[in-house]
């Protein structure tokens, strides 16, 4: 069992004796250090203020918990520990806190997929394993209405490395060199994040809940909820030296909580008296116009999927229903008219060519196969693409206990040729490939292994392989594929000519170091960079530049400028970002307002 797979239960459930570190030099080799096990470490201070590290990322718990000591022991409360359950889970399923008022001085951890359970009493020293009795140290207690548990000795059951560093709980799946210089150098950098009292901001509470949406020279645009109660969405902007945002006013009772912006305009629908119709504000030179009316059709059973500009034309789809049983349908908005061009259950992808459409259709509801078809854009006729028998832009999971499905909307069309993910739904041994479709003789030819990913690149397919995470190519017609890249890689991006990644420092990891990846005409022109220093959440690339974020020991926004230096622009923890042409608008965790840097 990795400890990844318990840390949701256990980041904050220890018990442990408080004291000083004594470690032999001989004792630590082939120790890591704590920076290079950050982020396969769970670390919570004893001066506890509602924040931990869980897996190299700053976590706040919601609720007012204490962590205790008694007997030169560290205890904590039980209903911590089923918050974190609550919040985590993975191929193991989670461990998951049971307490009843039936038998107040019991408490049981529970993992129902690996079938195993932990049970404390109130009292006793005495914890359950199963079906074996084991003896622990100390007894858990009632403190007040609480229970607080001895956890060192759970985690030990769990098969849990626990260590005390100087006011820190750090728990982790490698062993910790922690008398490194570079471990007790880290120290100071942890605490201060982990003892910032203040609350991460509601976001779901009035006044409090700001979505960024572009910058447009220096002005700054946002929605933002005035009454939590009401639920409705108000556009602001914000120009250079103003403290709070301007209200601008749009036509109607403006849907603006599924508003989509394209380029410099948001497209919205509202609700006047004559009836729904669909709008766009041009946030540049702040003009508004009326794309058509929306006949039969309703916001509060319904919402804008999507705009998209192809060959200066406008396409809308607009779902009808709710999430379960409703459907998408795909409008071409022309002569302030819409007209219907064909519909789906939940619209993967769509992509043109010459004389067709083609779409990928996620069919949650009844079966994923036989989900790619084409409407000919002569005639309107519609047909199915591909074998029957296979799932299309479809990757599917399975756990212990369930099989799930996400949606994959790479859809390539080149010379009449369809390129796509696929798998074959009756075998459950068969995972998403990337598939070569000729549309005539409903056929297809498999091009690669088990794929995550894939780009269609001039006459090469680029795909991750699902196996190993690593960036490989064959070619569009099929062949033997090479190794591009051999790292892992994660959330992967192929912007103007790069591929952009994380490098996770372990396959379960949810940061990793970032990369650029150019990938050139000849292989002698490809070319390798690192881009951040430590490991990063996330990040955006566009017009305006390459940003990350940070929510580690060292938080914050950076910007990759021209010579490939980090500049920091903000030193906290970043909640949202949108990137624009001109910038990147923000929020933060803890602080609000939006925010906007260059």
């Amino acid at each position: 069992m990795s400890w990844r797979r318990v840390a949701g239960t256990l980041s904050l459930c220890v018990g442990l004796t408080v004291g000083l570190v004594s470690v032999s030099a001989e004792e630590n080799v082939g120790k890591k250090t704590l920076p290079e096990a950050f982020d396969q470490s769970v670390i919570v201070p004893y001066d506890y203020q509602g924040k931990a590290f869980v897996n190299g990322v700053k976590t706040d718990i919601w609720g007012e918990y204490e962590i205790v000591q008694r007997q030169g022991r560290v205890m904590v409360p039980i209903r911590l520990m089923g918050t974190l359950a609550g919040h985590i889970t993975d191929s193991d399923g989670m461990w998951q806190a049971d307490w009843s008022a039936e038998r107040p001085d019991e408490v049981v951890l529970r993992n129902g997929n690996l079938g195993l359970s932990i049970k404390f009493t109130v009292g006793e020293r005495t914890m359950v394993v199963g079906q074996e009795k084991r003896t622990i140290d100390i007894a858990p207690q009632r403190i007040g209405d609480r229970i607080v548990l001895p956890l060192r000795s759970a985690a030990e059951a769990l098969n849990t490395r626990i260590e005390w560093l100087d006011g820190l709980i750090v728990m982790s799946e490698e062993p910790i060199d922690l008398v490194h210089p570079q471990t007790s150098g880290l120290v100071s950098r942890v605490k201060k994040q982990l003892v910032d009292a203040r609350p991460r901001l509601d976001w779901s509470s009035e006044g409090q809940m700001l979505n960024p949406l572009t910058m447009v020279g220096s002005t700054v645009y946002y929605t933002g909820i005035k009454d939590a109660n009401s639920g409705s969405w108000h556009l602001y902007k914000r120009g250079v030296g103003q403290q709070t945002g301007e209200l601008i006013t749009l036509p109607g009772n403006p849907q603006l909580g599924t508003a989509k912006l394209v380029g410099q305009e948001l497209f919205f629908l509202t609700q006047t008296e004559q009836g729904t119709s669909l709008y766009a504000y041009h946030l540049g030179n702040e003009s508004i116009r009326k794309i058509s009316d929306v006949a039969n059709w309703d916001p509060t059973w319904g919402w804008l999927g999507e705009i998209r500009y192809i060959d200066g034309e406008l396409y809308v789809i607009l779902h009808y229903g709710d999430n379960t049983m409703g459907s998408d349908t795909l409008y071409l908005a022309k002569d302030g008219r819409l007209e219907e061009v064909t519909w789906a259950k939940s619209f993967i992808n769509y992509a043109f060519d010459d004389a067709f459409l083609y779409a990928t259709d996620f069919r949650f509801m009844y079966g994923m196969e036989n989900n790619l078809f084409r409407v000919d854009k002569a005639t309107g006729e519609r047909s199915d693409v591909g074998v029957p028998e296979y799932a299309y832009g479809v990757i599917r999971e399975y756990s212990p206990t369930a099989e799930s499905y996400r949606h994959h909307e790479a859809l390539y069309i080149r010379d009449g040729i369809v390129y796509a993910l696929g798998y074959l739904g009756e075998d459950r041994q068969d995972v998403a490939a990337v598939y070569r479709i000729d549309p005539e003789s409903r056929t297809h030819t498999k091009l690669t292994g088990h794929a995550e990913d894939f780009w269609l690149i001039d006459e090469h397919i680029y795909y991750v392989d699902g196996v190993d995470g690593f960036l490989k190519a064959v070619d569009k017609d099929g062949g033997e594929s090479w190794i591009v890249l051999n790292m892992q890689m994660k959330n992967v991006q192929f912007v103007d000519g790069s591929f952009y990644f994380m490098k996770p420092s372990h396959p379960d990891a949810s940061t990793g170091v970032l990369y650029q990846y150019f990938v050139g005409q000849f292989v002698a022109q490809n070319l390798l960079k690192q881009r951040s220093e430590l490991p990063v959440s996330s990040y955006e690339v566009g017009k305006s530049g390459l940003y990350y974020i940070q929510q580690g020991y060292d938080p914050g926004l950076f910007k990759v400028g021209a010579d490939g230096r980090s500049t920091r622009l903000v030193s906290d923890n970043v909640h949202s970002t949108a990137l624009s042409d001109d910038g990147i608008v923000y929020t933060l965790a803890y602080e609000k307002g939006i925010f906007s840097g260059k």
